[in-house]
């Protein structure tokens, strides 16, 4: 289970980090392997190749309804959260 959560982490950080490494150094679209390595890591679907439905997970509307909700919530608080440590008068009213 660790190992997968591991490989996981590299998955998902490893290409936005090396594209800004590359990106910095201005050789973000000259560099082949990274372009190939982006196309074909890719989640989203490629016209011709894959249809819309077999792109679809079965998870339920209310499910993800649900999940949205909590997350605009939770964003709500931390952001709520910054803005009071930052400027602690507004929770006192004074603006």
């Amino acid at each position: 289970m660790a190992k997968s959560i591991g490989l996981k982490a590299v998955r998902l950080t490893g290409p936005p980090l090396t594209g800004h490494y590359l990106r910095l150094r201005n050789r973000l679209h000259d560099v082949r392997w990274f372009c190939a390595l982006c196309a074909f890591s890719s989640p989203l679907l490629v016209y011709g190749r894959s249809r819309t439905a077999d792109a679809v997970p079965p998870v339920a509307a209310g499910s993800v309804a649900t999940s949205l909700i909590l997350f605009v919530r939770r964003l709500y608080g931390i952001t709520g959260c910054i803005l009071l440590l930052r400027r602690p008068n507004l929770a006192l009213g004074a603006g």
